[in-house]
């Protein structure tokens, strides 16, 4: 109780100093690795009450699993933690702790690890006072490679590749994503990319039957698509798999059958009353070999074009513009005027007025004043997001971006909310700096410079965002 107590006088001395220095202690082994107002978000693997920081520190030093810690400095709370910080595991903000990492780290690359030497995969780190151990942190092996295939993602926590075909060439197998055993070994990758076989016509069957016993037939003869057969997306046989020719032409008695009436010709006239006809055709079939004829009329008439000759409709003049359908006075909108097609209305069959008879103007397309605006896009509500910050316009990198984020930025350019997100440059790359990575909003601020964001990114043009807003 007595070492603790002193310790809280130590960790108050040292707190006052923080004012000064940002530092937490002037302790060696840690005063340069430590993040003020900062804590990892993971899951505490134990935790210390009613301690001090440097006491905190020796736990994490002395535990076998320990590589950072969070230090509560209101509470005297210290949580042991398995990882460090890195790009998948950022620091975010809190007043309330300290972070502390493990500093007595070596890079192994084949450096002597108390009784073992590291390989160039592994991390040289000291879990206790005496002893050491070889971490892996990557895989000992190369990325496999895959035949007609490219790595699409690579993840480090846990280690994976993601593999897909190159342009041209089909996927076969579903097990396109491999992880590093421990050991450093690549799981198997059960997947392949195979080019495009084109299919090849095989030889002709044999001819079949004939159709018929007397009065002409047809036999048919097939083939197969099988020399070899379209596979893995390759195009198929172009040309009929079957033929046909006639057989025992010596004809039957047929009789003759009217086939199906024709369509109506054309009227005598083309308005105020006329005839028009259609006919039919003993075909179906013919009478042949002595077969009797159709009975009936192969004629039929009607009337036609009774009502008044047609008048073709003709355009009224344009009305005047409308109001711009924007309530701003800047980023754009559209306004409309109108045609009647009385002039005169089409009556009696008379043909419509050709054309349209709406267009449209833009207006109040003056680029918005602020730190915000939609690029990259030829209608108002959609493009990529650019941003002005200590004088440069710049772009937002996609990474944790989401609808929350884009409701914010739709509801500052006057829109009423966001209905879609843009990742990877979906939009098209923009141009100069990044202005914004990781930004976070919970979607009731009145702009984006009011969410959490950081500026010291890791992202390219490649992974600009763009909103689409309603």
């Amino acid at each position: 109780m007595l070492y603790f107590a002193t310790e809280l006088i130590l960790v108050f001395l040292s707190l006052l100093s923080l004012v000064e220095t940002s530092d937490i202690c002037h302790k060696p082994n840690w005063n340069n690795n430590n993040a003020n107002g900062k804590r990892l978000p993971e899951f505490p693997i134990k935790i210390f009450e009613k301690i001090g920081p440097q006491s905190c520190y020796r736990e994490c030093q002395a535990h076998g699993n320990c590589f950072s810690v969070n230090w509560d400095r209101n509470q005297f709370t210290c949580q042991l933690i398995d990882k460090k910080k890195n790009q998948l595991k950022p620091l975010i903000d809190d007043v309330n702790f300290v972070y502390m990492e493990m500093t007595d780290t070596v890079g192994a690359g084949g450096k002597l690890c108390g009784d073992v030497i590291c390989n160039n995969y592994s991390t040289c780190i000291r879990i206790s006072s005496e002893k050491m151990t070889c971490i892996e942190t990557d895989c000992a092996e190369h990325y496999p490679v895959l035949k007609n295939g490219v790595v699409l993602e690579r993840t480090f926590s846990p280690i994976s590749a993601t593999y897909g075909c190159s342009p041209g060439f089909t996927s076969v197998g579903s097990g396109n994503r491999i992880t590093c055993r421990p050991g450093g070994k690549w799981s198997a990758l059960s997947y392949r990319c195979e080019p495009p076989v084109n299919g090849v016509w095989g030889s002709w069957y044999g001819w079949g039957s004939c159709s018929v016993t007397c009065g002409g037939g047809t036999k048919h003869r097939t083939r197969s698509c099988d020399n070899p057969l379209p596979m893995y997306g390759g195009s198929s046989c172009s040309g009929s798999s079957v033929v046909s020719t006639t057989c025992i032409t010596i004809g039957c008695p047929v009789n003759g059958v009217w086939g199906s009436w024709y369509g109506w010709g054309s009227c005598s006239a083309t308005c105020g009353g006329g005839a028009k006809h259609r006919t039919r055709s003993c075909d179906n079939p013919l009478p042949m070999y002595g077969g009797s004829s159709c009975s009936g009329s192969s004629v039929v008439s009607t009337t036609c074009n009774t009502i008044g000759c047609p008048v073709n409709g003709g355009w009224g003049f344009w009305g005047e513009w409308g109001n711009c359908q924007r309530t701003t006075t800047c980023g754009g909108g559209v306004r409309i005027r109108i045609r009647l097609c009385d002039n005169p209305r089409p009556m009696y069959g008379g043909s419509s007025c050709i054309g349209t008879s709406e267009i449209f103007t833009t207006c109040n397309t003056d680029r918005c004043s602020g730190n915000i605006f939609l690029a990259n896009s030829n209608v108002h509500n959609k493009g990529i997001v650019y941003v002005y910050r200590n004088g440069y316009w710049g772009t937002v990198c996609d990474d944790n971006f989401d609808m929350e984020d884009a409701h914010v930025v739709c509801k500052s350019l006057g829109f009423i909310r966001a209905t879609a997100v843009h990742p990877s440059a979906t939009l098209g790359e923009g141009s100069g700096l990044i202005l914004m990575d990781d930004v976070n909003c919970a979607g009731t601020e009145g702009s984006i410079f009011d969410c959490s964001y950081i500026t010291n990114h890791n992202c390219g043009h490649h992974e600009d965002v763009g909103v689409t807003c309603q």
